[in-house]
């Protein structure tokens, strides 16, 4: 089962934050969190101060393979449109609804590194593309991963990494 929320809870907080004035302030105490646990608490006492926390509409659902499919195309959709956002929220729910034992996880986040790119993220492009792999993404479709793991490296100027990508990808199309 997972959870997640839909509604228009960050856009709520940030106006909140805004109208008092406090954006830089409120991103500085962000950033100082030291992990996930302590980022998930500020954020939560966050939406709760100001009151945001209890309208949101949480959304339980099952791990479902058609639905986690239909959610992954209508990004692709959105992805083909220019709808980056739109098509980043679509893979995210595709992923949620992803059963653990198929290879729909893996697509939806090799479909997610596509929009990171898109959006110049390429730090989150690449952490989307190593997840891919390590989440049984299809030996088939490595070559367009391993295409734009090599174009984030050029982006970012690491070109040990780029040509190391590069002969991956070659070992690849000679199998």
């Amino acid at each position: 089962m997972s959870l997640y929320f839909e509604g228009k809870a960050v856009d709520d907080l940030f106006q909140a934050i805004d109208k008092k004035q406090k954006v830089y302030e409120t991103s500085l105490q962000f950033s100082k969190q030291k992990n996930d646990e302590e980022r998930v608490a500020f954020a939560y006492n966050l939406l709760e101060n100001e009151g945001i926390f209890s309208k949101l509409n949480f959304v339980y659902s099952s791990k479902n393979a058609e639905i986690s499919v239909g959610l992954r195309n209508e990004g692709n959709i959105a992805f083909q449109k220019k709808k980056d956002a739109l098509a980043l929220e679509l893979y995210n729910k595709s992923m949620c609804h992803a059963p653990l034992d198929g290879t729909e996880y893996a697509l939806a986040i090799g479909n997610r590194s596509a929009v990171n790119f898109s959006l110049k993220c390429y730090y989150a492009c690449l952490k989307d593309i190593q997840r891919a792999f390590e989440s049984g993404y299809p030996k088939d479709l490595y070559l367009k991963l391993l295409c734009r793991k090599v174009k984030c490296q050029v982006e970012l100027k690491d070109k040990y990494s780029a040509e190391k990508a590069l002969q991956v990808s070659h070992i690849q199309m000679n199998v």
